[in-house]
């Protein structure tokens, strides 16, 4: 008798899960920026502190989209 795989079709993502998703990988990148310019020689300094910043403001975007989504199902 031949055994057959057991399949199942991936449950689809809710728009949450995929904000979810993009704000824990923003804050992991802002994590890993703030590292970077804790870390970073005084000649580097400036520019990883841009960096952070650039990323500080990815995840605020990514926290904020998050939120909204949240207040939408809350008022649903």
């Amino acid at each position: 008798m031949r055994a057959i795989p057991f399949q199942r079709p991936a449950p689809p993502q809710s728009p949450a899960d995929d904000a979810y998703s993009a704000w824990f990988n923003a804050q992991q990148r802002c994590t890993a920026a703030l590292r970077a310019w804790s870390a970073a020689p005084n000649a580097y300094r400036a520019d990883a502190y841009g960096a952070y910043l650039i990323e500080l403001a990815f995840e605020e975007m990514a926290a904020e989209a998050l939120e909204r989504l949240h207040r939408q199902r809350l008022a649903a």
